[in-house]
């Protein structure tokens, strides 16, 4: 089998891991100083150096990706709505009443070992704000119910189920009610099936509902058949709108999600990576590609390149490598053994002389005198391991 065929998967892990870091380089380069001189960051990657725009979706998207980078980023956590009593206002506080906004800071706080995440007011703003035991709405806002929605229970029960020692039956309702949007062959949209499968699969690591895996299993095959069929296009995006009232105004709110990154890491988290093995395969490569020539991925509706979409493609490619056999790196050290020119003709030449000794015993008995005959069987042996490991090594570069 040739090398290029061989080390196929341990060349894509590198070229992953490649392009994580160069993903990391393009959000450092990204963040805005604050005055008090923390790093916060906007909505894209790609934003001029004089762009004032921070925002949650933006900062915590950094703070993630980073965090799982190993650096320190409590002093921007800390500028997050509801985690301090700081004066000094980086980020609009009502928007803890939006469902999504407060689910990122959580998970931002998660990222950096907040040590006391559940007293915060995003979180218990989360907590709080389960309607009628079933999920969360787009929005919290007091006296202004809504209903439950997929995407909202999804992103809150995927931030909620991160946090150490998380009480359990918080979250039990919304994850029987999401289940069950996913069962009862109601018209979900990909995006919406895919922060399901993740919410659930994320449940099932932490201990929530591991027992009830039939719909994570329904989903991830819906969203199997979805991926194979658009796989090789471009990456298509979403667009979810929803609003949020206020005093006196009702504010329009959207988000947009690049489709096939969302449903490629719920495909992972749900263990549907060895079934889906070269679809990921090839999302992989193609993100890949995105990363090396843009620093990110550039979104086909605006022509920049998103916090958020960093954010999902850094996760893809986290639970990409996580998901690869664990005898990846073994594999890795003898594919570069393997892909040594004077190895492979090393090794024909000692295998063939090898059987030639092999030969030569059988045929000589108890005797085995050094014949000419066995002199000359000996001889051809090292001819044919020269002339045979020279043919392998001009095969092997073709």
């Amino acid at each position: 089998m040739p090398a290029s065929i061989r080390d196929r998967g341990s060349d894509l892990e590198q070229r992953v891991r490649g392009a994580r870091r160069r993903l990391g380089e393009t959000i450092i380069a990204a963040a805005r100083l604050t005055p008090g001189h923390d790093m916060v960051w906007g909505q894209f990657a790609d934003a001029p150096a004089r762009a004032s725009q921070t925002g949650i979706y933006g900062t915590s998207a950094a703070v993630t990706m980073l965090a799982a980078r190993g650096r320190d980023l409590t002093a921007t956590v800390s500028l997050l709505p509801g985690i301090t009593d700081s004066p000094a206002a980086v980020f609009d506080a009502s928007d803890l009443f939006i469902t999504h906004k407060a689910s990122a800071v959580v998970e931002a706080l998660v990222a950096v070992d907040h040590p006391d995440v559940r007293s915060t007011t995003a979180c218990l703003r989360l907590s709080s704000g389960i309607v009628d035991g079933q999920g969360w709405g787009h929005h919290v806002v007091p006296g202004e119910p809504e209903a439950p929605s997929v995407l909202a229970t999804a992103r809150a029960l995927t931030a909620l189920s991160a946090i150490d020692r998380m009480d359990p039956e918080i979250l039990e309702g919304p994850a029987a009610w999401l289940r069950s949007r996913i069962l009862d062959d109601g018209p979900l949209g990909t995006v919406e099936l895919a922060f399901a499968v993740i919410a659930l699969a994320r449940l099932q690591r932490a201990g929530i509902g591991a027992s009830r895996a039939d719909a994570l299993q329904r989903g991830a095959h819906a969203l199997h058949d979805w991926l194979r069929q658009v796989h090789a296009g471009p990456i298509l995006y979403e667009q979810i709108h929803y609003w949020v009232p206020k005093p006196g105004e009702q504010r329009n709110h959207y988000m947009t999600f690049p489709v096939q990154v969302v449903v490629g890491i719920a495909l992972v988290l749900s263990g549907s990576a060895g079934r889906s093995q070269s679809l990921l395969r090839d999302l992989a490569n193609s993100l890949c590609h995105a990363v090396e020539a843009d620093g990110g991925l550039r979104s086909t509706l605006t022509e920049r390149i998103g916090m958020v979409d960093a954010s999902l493609v850094d996760q893809f490619f986290l639970e990409y490598l996580a998901a690869q056999p664990a005898s990846t790196h073994r594999r890795r050290a003898l594919g570069r053994l393997a892909r040594a020119r004077w190895l492979h003709r090393a090794l024909v030449f000692l295998v063939l002389v090898v059987v030639a000794f092999w030969s030569w015993y059988v045929a000589a008995g108890d005797s085995r005198p050094l014949s000419a005959a066995s002199i000359a069987n000996i001889a051809f042996a090292l001819v044919t391991g020269i002339l045979g490991s020279m043919a392998y090594s001009r095969w092997d570069r073709r």
